[in-house]
């Protein structure tokens, strides 16, 4: 018998373990691993509970693996600005970021995945982009 947490404990798994997975690269490659407890479902079930209508299973440190510590259920705006800096980010700030060609630096932000960039700043100034970037966040209720 399968339910909708049962699903999204085996798709973790797989994510984590099986090399053919589609996300494999993603998540192995970088070192994401489940706990060891995780490997028996009842175990998952103990620690999370039924998965909420709604969310999905979300790392709270996107950097560390899947464990009772690090994992909550989340809904998809949670789960939006609950991720790493990307790669080329070299500010280390989600939403800062340097632009080349006019040599500014800008703040931006995002609420959902499907809702457009919002422009905070744009200037010469890291700080005030810093600024209000994080007044953006605060507003909206959003992490850094």
């Amino acid at each position: 018998m399968s339910s909708k947490t049962y699903d999204t404990w085996y798709n973790m798994r797989r994510r984590c373990s099986d090399p053919t997975h589609l996300t494999a690269a993603r998540y192995q490659a970088a070192g994401i691993t489940a706990s060891e407890e995780w490997r028996d479902y009842r175990k998952f079930l103990a620690d999370m509970g039924e998965q909420p209508e709604g969310t999905t299973l979300d790392r709270i440190d996107g950097t560390k693996g899947y464990s009772k510590e690090n994992c909550r259920w989340a809904t998809p705006f949670e789960q939006a600005h609950n991720k790493r800096v990307y790669k080329n980010n070299t500010t280390g700030i989600k939403g800062v970021s340097w632009h080349n060609q006019r040599q500014k630096w800008r703040a931006y932000g995002k609420l959902t995945p499907d809702s457009p960039i919002e422009g905070l700043y744009y200037g010469p100034d890291f700080f005030l982009a810093c600024c209000k970037r994080k007044s953006w966040e605060n507003r909206y209720g959003v992490g850094t």
